[in-house]
Parts: C-alpha cells; sequence; structure tokens
C-alpha cells in the first residue's frame, strides 16, 4: 500500500536517533539503461523536514517538494571512491508531483520522478 507523505514522516520520526542506510538509484532518461548513479548513505538520523511548494516549475529546474532527512554521516557516489561527509548534515529527496513509498519487511522504499530510493535501519 502506498503511504502518505505523513506516515513517511511518523515512520522516519521514530527512527531518531538510531543509523539509518540509504541506497539511491537516480533513473535513467533516454537511454537503455534504468539505473544511471548510485549514493550510498549511513547517517544517524536526527530530524526529518519537508519543504517545498505546491507551484509547478515549468523548466523542470526544481523540484515541487522536498523530504530532508537531517544527521551526521557518510555518502559514497559514483564518483566518490571512499565515504566522504555528508554535506550540511542532511540528506535531500527531492520530489515534484509524484512520491510512491512502500514499507517492507526491511524498511522503505520511495520512488520519485527521478529516482529509487530505499531506506533501512542499519
Amino acid at each position: 500500500m502506498n503511504q502518505s507523505l505523513a506516515d513517511i514522516e511518523d515512520w522516519l520520526s521514530d527512527l531518531k536517533g538510531q543509523t539509518v542506510r540509504i541506497h539511491k538509484g537516480e533513473l535513467a532518461t533516454g537511454s537503455e539503461e534504468k539505473i544511471v548513479d548510485i549514493d550510498r548513505v549511513n547517517m544517524e538520523l536526527q530530524g526529518i523536514t519537508i519543504r517545498g511548494t505546491d507551484q509547478h516549475d515549468i523548466d523542470g529546474y526544481v523540484e515541487g517538494k522536498e523530504l530532508i532527512l537531517h544527521g551526521e554521516g557518510t555518502i559514497r557516489g559514483k564518483s566518490n571512491e571512499s565515504d566522504v561527509e555528508l554535506p550540511l548534515g542532511a540528506y535531500e529527496i527531492p520530489f515534484g508531483s509524484e512520491l510512491m513509498a512502500f514499507r517492507d519487511e526491511k524498511g522503505l522504499n520511495i520512488e520519485t520522478e527521478k529516482a529509487l530510493y530505499k531506506i533501512r535501519v542499519h
């Protein structure tokens, strides 16, 4: 069942103080490959913010909303050979009008228009 934004916020709020692992796979556009970039984040979750607007950006440069996970941690992306400190102590999950989220026994899966996220308790 698709989780509402309030359900996602509640679930994440229950994880404050715990270490979470986020696996992000960026979706390709106009390519045969489905996932083109992968980020791996480990962070101690300290807070959650939902920021944004319902206004539509005609050019598609700015997403309408963001789910921001606050905490200290590290990130490893495609261009990083090792873990680097998470910038500004936050990890952003941008989404426009489309946000699908499903809970399973392992954690939370989020699909936006541009990426797939898996959030797990570590």
